[in-house]
């Protein structure tokens, strides 16, 4: 038995299997009457809202459409008509602080100024590796691999 394709995490990352012989099918259960596979998109792992560092900081991010969730924080030293945005941009997953009433990603690229990125899939619960932009009120980024590590929970 071969299949040519198996994509797994959606568009952001993808397993090719070219020939599975060795494995066996995934045998029928009651929990799983026909033995299908268990593989999801990133669309249906991630839930419409996690966070992304401890508890005590509450930065909550909800889903507002594909690849574009909104926080329901700003940074400390932001000003107060700002919030955080996540979403994925050649191969980074970038935290820019942007206008509350961004709902795009074309806005929030436009106007936005990038805060935090990271090149792991921070969409999966784990810790994950962020830089944080030392620049981030000027129009150049000066990126800081400081090596801080945060938590992204399934809310």
């Amino acid at each position: 038995m071969s299949y040519p394709f198996v994509t797994v995490l959606g568009a952001y990352a993808q397993q090719t299997v070219a020939s599975v012989d060795n494995i066996e099918p995934i045998q029928a259960t009651p929990e799983r009457p026909y033995g299908e596979s268990t593989l999801v998109s990133l669309a249906d792992a991630v839930p419409m809202n996690f966070r992304i560092g401890p508890p005590r900081h509450a930065y909550c991010y909800q889903k507002l459409c594909e690849g574009l969730y909104k926080c329901t924080k700003k940074r400390a030293w932001a000003p107060d008509a700002l919030k955080l945005f996540l979403l994925h941009n050649d191969g980074w997953w970038i935290v820019f602080d942007a206008p509350e009433q961004s709902c795009t990603v074309a806005e929030v690229l436009a106007v936005g100024k990038a805060v935090f990125r990271s090149q792991e899939a921070v969409l999966i619960e784990g810790w994950h590796t962020w830089a944080t932009n030392d620049a981030a009120s000027s129009a150049t980024a000066i990126w800081n691999e400081t090596g801080l590590s945060c938590l992204t929970t399934f809310l």
